[in-house]
């Protein structure tokens, strides 16, 4: 049977100009990306784009402090936004699932500690948890309740309500690794659009990269904060291009000793010479340099 026949005008024509088959027009036509592109407006793209930029110049193990909580919240308008890590002993009694929360706006009303018990007291009762099926995308709570459904919860009362929080929308960061962390973005009067879980969904990858840079970065931290009071000092005169004879000369030591603590700064640092420990030096912790003293 000639596909051709059975295709709109515009298929007919791509499928008899193309080996490709219709299967792939199909395909293509139904992606997800391009009904995201389709859906977003280029002042929507302006604002991915700056906002992946400007959280791609902060530095530090945190991927997402408050002022990049602060874009992202005028990316997607809302009260307040919040994300967590995982909390991995979320099973243990008064953990629910996110750690070291830190937020950008302000709730209406105080959390008070009945509050703050409520919220683990009643986790069992939200719809969208780090274990479901739809985690790797964002989803508004009235996307799985109903309003009924979600005012007849003691959640909403005892915790939302007292909070003026009447609409919620979450993404949580599916990694390759598993669930890294959380994102809540709560409004008092308006529901989320699909506009803005569409911005969502494009920003995800972009999400997970900010997590993934930082993530590398507390590593190297902690590989610099590794090194002794001693091997940073010295590592310190061999950023200033000093020899192993001279920095001896200036520490009062052996040149032997000065060379036995390069060898355990190499180690620690993941490098195989002078050049290259100074190098991960300056790309972890630039400030070092420039904030210690240095002896004459």
């Amino acid at each position: 049977m000639n596909v051709a026949q059975n295709a709109t005008p515009a298929a007919a024509r791509i499928i008899s100009r193309s080996s490709w088959g219709v299967v792939d027009v199909v395909a293509i036509r139904r992606s997800t990306y391009l009904r995201t592109v389709a859906r977003l407006s280029g002042a929507d793209y302006r604002g991915i784009l700056e906002f992946v930029h400007a959280a791609g110049e902060v530095e530090g193990p945190d991927p997402f402090p408050e002022q990049v909580l602060a874009r992202l919240r005028e990316l997607v308008p809302c009260d307040v936004v919040s994300y967590g890590d995982f909390d991995r002993d979320f099973d243990r009694e008064g953990h629910v699932w996110r750690t070291g929360v830190r937020y950008s706006g302000e709730p209406r009303a105080p959390v008070t500690p009945a509050i703050v018990e409520a919220h683990a007291r009643l986790a069992y009762q939200y719809p969208y948890r780090p274990w479901s099926p739809e985690a790797r995308r964002p989803l508004r709570w009235s996307d799985l309740l109903s309003r009924r459904e979600w005012h007849a919860l003691d959640l909403y009362w005892e915790v939302c309500r007292p909070l003026e929080g009447e609409y919620e929308l979450e993404l949580w960061l599916a990694t390759p690794d598993g669930i890294a962390g959380g994102f809540g973005f709560d409004s008092f009067k308006r529901d989320f659009s699909e506009r803005d879980k569409l911005v969502l969904d494009t920003l995800q990858p972009h999400l997970v990269q900010l997590w993934r840079n930082a993530a590398a970065r507390k590593r190297e931290s902690r590989s610099l904060a590794a090194l002794t009071p001693r091997e940073r000092e010295i590592l310190l005169w061999v950023a200033r291009g000093k020899s192993n004879r001279e920095i001896a000369a200036v520490l009062y030591l052996a040149p032997g000793t000065i060379r036995k603590h390069l060898d355990n700064v190499y180690d620690k640092l993941g490098v195989s010479n002078r050049a290259g420990a100074v190098g991960r030096a300056f790309s972890i912790e630039t400030k070092t340099f420039a904030d210690s003293r240095l002896r004459p």
